[in-house]
């Protein structure tokens, strides 16, 4: 038993709880910048919070200042991230839909506002409260002896490459993510569907029962629509079936061999059921295996016959010929259905591009009719040009007889992985941020550590230090907090491709591929950010070091 409102969501949680992983690893990783960036610009200001105690502030005095400024800082940063989210949010909703995910209307209402700016108050109040108490408890002596250039601490200094370290393992979790679903993305988009795709117009006619009672009556008229679209320029071919493959994905019943039918009523197999009109399969470009199509003559006083498809009919008769045999299909009454196997063709992915071969079979109109029909016309030149022209055609046989949803082959499946295509996007997005974060965190911290050895490189080039002996340290300093980095990052996301195991297509988990080119990508992206701090020290001047010291 499950309430209706759980039930209507459950398709679209995993979707939901991916992205919001996604926005929270994101949001660490800035929360991490922060604390570092306080940190450093607090070891800095030690000699002016040094003078301040002297002159009697005590440390919480000290570090309620020290919080108001986060505050300051905050709302500038909550401030400015809403006015740029209302800026660009029509641009961010036009590239990933949201109709996929269950958001009827989606849109930065003032709650939305609200809770992201209090949530950007409240996270840099959060990752400032260390900094503010770290900085508060100076030791005046020690401080103004340093003076201007106050002390670095091996505490600090470790607690900043901790943070930086941290920021490279959550990045290294969001980009293998990422990696994963985008690859998973591209598997699922060179997937056959079975059937031809290009050229190929979908739309739904609504046959009325008052008019067209009897199967005969509305077989006539849809033959006749048949033909008079065939005979449009640019038209080469038009089907006609109860459900179009990948929109239509209901009507699955069970189907098994006349001796496996039980007393039960469950027996079998299940298989998607359809109905069509002759030329269907020609039309939609479904191989023919072996037998016949369905024709004109299978009609309500013909014996009842089906076309299966290539993997049922392994199934249910293994390597034999199916032709000619009988089998039994479940209908709702006592007795199963009966019917002849005319043919097999190949199999088609009635569901998704996504999902496992699925079992089909395919009845004539005549002997199974229904109310509403989906109609596939393939074209030559512009497809979307030929809908106007049918439009006329069925206006002239039935001026009650509406054309809707009309749309191409190429858009239903589009459609039909827009769930996965939205992830990919977002969460690509989401790892581009995290690696330009990480980057900025590193090349911080390294750009400080350069600082504050300033004096200290000058002296060793005084003493004979080549360019290259300074730079090769600096490259390797953080290279080797990369490496830590990635060392718990490629672990985390091993943990983290096993939650989204379920949405992943022809990818592994743990692919060596993406975990491989995700750790040289970051290391790459880390020498590039050691490279300027390298630069620097590497151009100092022992003269000048030794003038400000």
């Amino acid at each position: 038993v499950t309430g209706l409102r759980t039930a209507l969501a459950e398709p679209y949680l995993p979707t939901l709880r991916i992205l919001l992983a996604g926005v929270a690893v994101l949001l660490l990783i800035a929360c991490a910048n922060v604390a570092g960036l306080l940190l450093a610009r607090g070891n800095a200001r030690r000699s002016e919070l040094a003078v301040r105690s002297v002159l009697g502030a005590e440390r919480g005095r000290l570090a309620r200042q020290l919080l108001t400024e986060n505050v300051y800082l905050a709302l500038g940063a909550g401030v400015l991230g809403v006015l740029l989210a209302v800026w660009v949010q029509r641009g961010i909703l036009a590239f990933v839909p949201m109709d996929g995910l269950g958001a009827i209307e989606s849109g930065l209402g003032w709650p939305t506002l609200g809770f992201a700016l209090a949530l950007s108050v409240g996270t840099v109040l959060l990752f400032g409260v260390l900094p503010s108490v770290r900085m508060a408890r100076t030791d005046p002596a020690e401080d103004l002896k340093a003076g201007g250039r106050g002390r670095s601490g091996d505490a600090g200094s470790r607690f900043r490459s901790g943070l930086v370290v941290a920021q490279v393992a959550m990045t290294t979790v969001l980009l293998a993510v990422s990696g994963l679903l985008f690859r998973s993305f591209q598997e699922l988009i060179r997937v056959e569907p079975g059937f031809d795709v290009e050229q190929l117009m979908l739309a739904e006619v609504q046959i009325p029962r008052g008019k067209y009672g009897s199967p005969e009556a509305a077989s006539r008229f849809l033959t006749e629509l048949s033909e008079r679209v065939r005979a449009l320029p640019g038209v080469t071919s038009v089907a006609l079936t109860s459900h179009l493959p990948i929109r239509h994905t209901g009507g699955n019943v069970r189907i098994a061999l006349p001796e496996e039918f039980g007393t039960g009523g469950v027996f079998g197999r299940l298989a998607y059921q359809r109905r069509v009109l002759p030329g269907y399969f020609e039309s939609l470009g479904i191989p023919l295996r072996s037998g016949r199509d369905v024709e004109a003559r299978d009609d309500a006083d013909a014996p009842q016959v089906v076309v299966l498809s290539e993997s049922l009919a392994r199934d249910l008769f293994g390597e034999e010929d199916p032709l000619g045999s009988i089998v039994a299909i479940d209908q709702g009454s006592a007795e199963p259905a009966l019917r002849e196997v005319i043919g097999v063709v190949g199999d088609v992915k009635v569901q998704s591009l996504a999902a496992s071969i699925d079992f089909a079979m395919y009845f004539p109109y005549l002997q199974s009719a229904a109310g509403r029909m989906g109609l596939g016309v393939r074209a030559r030149g512009d497809v979307a040009g030929v809908v106007s022209r049918v439009r006329e055609v069925l206006r002239d046989l039935d001026p009650d007889v509406p054309l809707d949803e009309v749309s191409t082959m190429k858009e239903v499946i589009r459609s039909s992985v827009s769930d996965e295509r939205t992830i990919a996007v977002v969460l690509t997005l989401f790892a581009a941020v995290a690696l330009l974060l990480a980057s900025v965190g590193l090349y911080g911290v390294l750009a400080y550590q350069v600082s504050r050895r300033f004096h200290e490189i000058g002296v060793r080039m005084a003493l004979g230090a080549s360019v290259s002996k300074v730079t090769h340290e600096i490259v390797i300093g953080g290279l080797r907090l990369t490496v830590l980095g990635l060392g718990l990052g490629l672990p985390g996301a091993w943990i983290a491709g096993r939650f989204v195991q379920g949405m992943l297509f022809g990818v592994e988990p743990s692919d060596p591929l993406t975990l491989t080119g995700v750790a040289g990508f970051l290391a790459a992206v880390a020498v590039t950010a050691c490279i300027l701090p390298a630069h620097r020290a590497a151009r100092i001047d022992p003269v000048e070091a030794f003038r400000t010291e």
